[in-house]
């Protein structure tokens, strides 16, 4: 019903953020649409904002980049690769 209908992408967008590295916003729809068709690209970036309002997620902005996502919100440094795109994390020491 209701419940589940709205359970549904919450689960789903969160998955994809574990599941892709660093994704865009647009990379993260691609994945649930392959999924889920039904969920709309308005849906995905409302819930995408909300993780990121709520603290669940991180927005990162690199110069030349899209916004991409990160749901490892822990104190950690980012490195981006300016040849191919990739993002990774770089752990800070305890």
């Amino acid at each position: 019903t209701g419940v589940q209908t709205c359970a549904l992408p919450i689960w789903i967008i969160y998955d994809a953020l574990k599941s892709l590295d660093h994704p865009t916003a647009t990379e993260v729809y691609g994945y649930v649409h392959e999924r889920h068709p039904t969920v709309s690209r308005a849906t995905v970036f409302r819930v995408l904002n909300g993780f990121t309002c709520s603290g669940r997620a991180a927005e990162l902005r690199m110069a030349g980049s899209d916004v991409r996502y990160d749901y490892n919100v822990s104190r950690h440094y980012h490195v981006h690769c300016r040849k191919c795109g990739r993002v990774a994390d770089i752990l800070m020491p305890a």
